[in-house]
């Protein structure tokens, strides 16, 4: 109702102002109003109705004709064009929410038991580029979840995870050990075990409260014997019937949470070599919480994780895990070795099919592409990515992730000025830390 309409303010009794307060009657409003009115009335340039609504009215635009099947309309420098929409994935940051389900009901019930991601990959996955296990991706990764996404009666807290007992990355802390044992590296998660003999041992230094002993089981294997701070050796046989079976392990209790240090080496009889892989530390989570678990190799490629031998092996690795969700990773050994993006599919495709072997519930797959390394090679990158594209384009149940479009190529001015890279391949540890955080948009449900 316009001021000059007005006629319902009057001035009406009412009770006494408080003391030393100032009464502001209908009156004197309607008098502001209306001076406040025709000030406006007088302000130059003032549009009248009509013209504001010629200004400001919509425009209708229409999309541009032409489209196919396929194509969704795209904002361009030069317009409105039609392109093609991405596939699942859509090779962006962040995953297929489809197939991330499982994942997500796990992160959900993460109270009540482990929500497990495991990392199958390669130096990139092992973490080369640092120094320290606390520094790289797949670290930094967990303690993200874990403070994005506490869990009943630890909060943010959680064992370090799986340790295995050595590192194929040079730049990484290995266990303690004595008598240089022999490293197998066709056995363990990521290809990585220890022959112990009575004068070769592990020693691993941990803060925890409970150790999950990983081993080889052989039809003739020996014992291994562990000491748990100092402590009465003590031991349990490794050996099993019919075929040689990886991913096994034993269940030791550590006491309470704080440091402790395990010895493991073989006893004196049976006198067969046994065979070590790692220990999984955990610091009231054995039951629950956010887990994610190394099983990468430095220098290896996808075929590296193929052979007839390792695949076997590789599928009891992940029985053993049970994860909810999987990270596979390569290309980049596979571009360094000029092989053709073809056959790194059909390994990719090959490493799937043993996971989802492996799993009694079907895990979320992540395939994930990383980013350009510098140099020049047989194959560019593209052509990896599209290969990985064209895996996940072919199989529901994985959904692609592109680096590369966010993660500068190694080497480049941009990447040099971020201090990005470790070299021409490796993710420094300001690298690994954006890693992390892009992958923690990945496993985050919103």
């Amino acid at each position: 109702m316009p001021f000059d309409e007005r006629t319902d303010w009057v001035d009406t009794p009412s009770s006494p102002p408080p003391p030393g307060s100032t009464p502001v009657y209908a009156a004197d409003i309607l008098r502001w109003e209306r001076g406040l009115a025709e000030a406006h009335e007088q302000l130059s340039g003032k549009l009248s109705k009509a013209d504001a609504d010629a200004t400001y009215a919509p425009v209708s635009r229409a999309l541009p004709t032409g489209g196919t099947a396929g194509q969704i309309p795209v904002k361009t420098a030069s317009g409105v064009e039609w392109q093609a929409a991405p596939s699942s994935g859509g090779g962006s940051a962040l995953a297929d929410p489809t197939v991330m389900q499982t994942w997500f009901a796990a992160l959900g019930a993460r109270d009540y038991a482990q929500a497990r991601i495991m990392y199958i990959g390669d130096s990139t996955g092992e973490g080369a580029g640092v120094d320290a296990l606390e520094k790289r991706t797949i670290n930094r990764l967990q303690n993200i979840l874990r403070r994005r996404f506490p869990t009943a009666g630890i909060d943010a807290g959680g064992g370090i995870g799986y340790l295995p007992v050595f590192y194929a990355s040079p730049t990484l802390p290995d266990p303690a050990t004595t008598g240089s044992p022999a490293q197998l590296m066709s056995f363990g998660m990521g290809g990585r075990a220890y022959s112990l003999n009575t004068s070769k041992s592990v020693t691993f230094n941990v803060t925890g409260t409970h150790a999950r002993i990983f081993y080889v089981g052989g039809t003739s294997s020996g014992d291994l014997q562990y000491t748990l701070d100092g402590g009465t050796p003590a031991s349990f046989p490794t050996v099993v019937t019919g075929a040689t079976t990886d991913g096994r392990w034993y269940d030791l209790p550590l006491g309470t949470s704080g440091p402790h240090t395990l010895t493991i080496t073989r006893t004196a009889t049976p006198a067969s070599n046994a065979y070590l892989a790692g220990v999984w530390v955990f610091d009231n989570d054995v039951d629950k919480g956010i887990h994610v678990v190394d099983a990468s190799h430095y220098g290896w490629k996808a075929s590296d994780f193929t052979t007839t031998q390792f695949q076997t092996y590789l599928q009891q690795q992940v029985a053993a895990v049970q994860p909810d969700a999987v990270l596979v990773s390569f290309g980049l050994n596979e571009q360094g070795g000029g092989i053709d993006p073809a056959v790194m599919k059909t390994n990719l495709q090959t490493i799937i099919s043993r996971v989802k072997a492996g799993a009694t519930v079907a895990p979320s797959i992540i395939l994930l592409g990383k980013w350009d390394r510098s140099g020049t090679y047989t194959y560019p990158w593209a052509d990896y990515l599209t290969a990985m594209r064209e895996v996940d384009a072919a199989d529901a149940a994985v959904t692609f992730v592109d680096m590369s479009t966010r993660i500068p190529r190694a080497g480049s001015t941009l990447a040099n000025s971020l201090s990005l890279f470790a070299d021409a391949t490796h993710a420094s540890e300001r690298g690994q830390a954006m890693e992390a955080d892009l992958l923690a948009a990945v496993f985050s449900p919103a």
